[in-house]
């Protein structure tokens, strides 16, 4: 079962407002736009902010807070140049075996890392 993080509502029981409102912002609809080129290769992108919380995301993901997990611990907490690649697994959220990639991202004028963002990669497509 997927659950936000509070555990109070499903996300396949349509993720509530909160996740419906960020699902549609002028960014998610852009990120599923780019997800979209890729044919499959990319299951999906999601930004976070300095908490970890998700502030664009192309596609529902298993939880709203990612501030608890690799991808945000070792980028964010990192620096600009962070780069965190999981293991492959079975992503109950994309249905795929993937893997995914988190870089930092850095605000342009000042160099301060300001969130991250994470590819899901659909490894059953490689091969």
């Amino acid at each position: 079962m997927r659950w936000i993080s509070n555990g109070a509502q499903r996300l396949s029981d349509g993720g509530g407002p909160l996740i419906e409102k960020l699902l549609t912002t002028a960014v998610s609809t852009w990120l599923l736009d780019k997800q979209d080129a890729t044919a499959g290769f990319v299951t999906e992108v999601f930004i976070m902010d300095n908490k970890g919380l998700n502030v664009a995301q192309s596609v529902e993901t298993s939880d709203y807070w990612q501030g608890d997990e690799a991808k945000w611990q070792q980028t964010y907490s990192v620096g600009p140049d962070a780069l965190h690649i999981s293991e492959v697994e079975f992503d109950d959220s994309t249905g795929f075996y993937q893997s995914q990639a988190s870089l930092a991202i850095s605000d342009p004028a000042t160099g301060e890392v300001i969130g991250a963002v994470t590819f899901g990669i659909n490894v059953q497509n490689l091969m």
